[in-house]
């Protein structure tokens, strides 16, 4: 099974990792590969403002992901102002 055919989560918080997750997403669904997008901070809005369909994070789905996802992939920053 190769890397694409596997469940991701993909959990946003930053402006910073938000412009690095763009091309991500942009690829994921031209490939068709099966992942769930989580937000919080900064991420929300601009998702929003982009019209880019996420979930709110939280921790129950943060709980729950190891079990339902075969790769995380997480960015955040220290920055603590945004």
């Amino acid at each position: 099974m190769g890397i694409f055919k596997n469940k991701w989560v993909l959990s946003v918080e930053d402006p910073g990792a938000v412009n690095y997750f763009l091309p991500l997403i942009k690829k994921l669904k031209s490939i068709g590969a099966e992942f769930e997008l989580l937000a919080q901070g900064a991420a929300v809005d601009i998702f929003q403002k982009n019209n880019i369909p996420f979930k709110i994070n939280s921790p129950l789905l943060t709980e729950n992901i190891i079990k339902e996802f075969d790769l995380v992939v997480v960015g955040t920053s220290e920055n603590v102002f945004s």
